[in-house]
């Protein structure tokens, strides 16, 4: 009986989750798109992610900064631990 309960339940759109801080990686052209369609539909809608810092590390990103974007997100992700 208690998988039925957890089973029924749902979220609330109205009361977000407050998400801990998070690095979030973008990758080249279908694991991005793949992820930005799971964080626009299943994430954003439950959850305040304000916290996360996110990280464009596709190839054209790496290039035009001369892998600095790199350099941050791993950066980032020390601070966090």
């Amino acid at each position: 009986f208690a998988f039925q309960k957890c089973y029924n339940a749902t979220l609330s759109t109205e009361e977000k989750i407050k998400a801990p801080p998070m690095v979030y990686i973008a990758g080249e052209e279908m694991t991005h798109y793949c992820m930005n369609l799971i964080i626009d539909q299943w994430v954003k809608p439950y959850f305040e992610i304000d916290e996360w810092e996110h990280f464009d590390l596709s190839c054209r990103s790496r290039d035009l900064s001369n892998d600095q974007v790199l350099h941050d997100a791993v950066e980032a992700g020390k601070k966090l631990g």
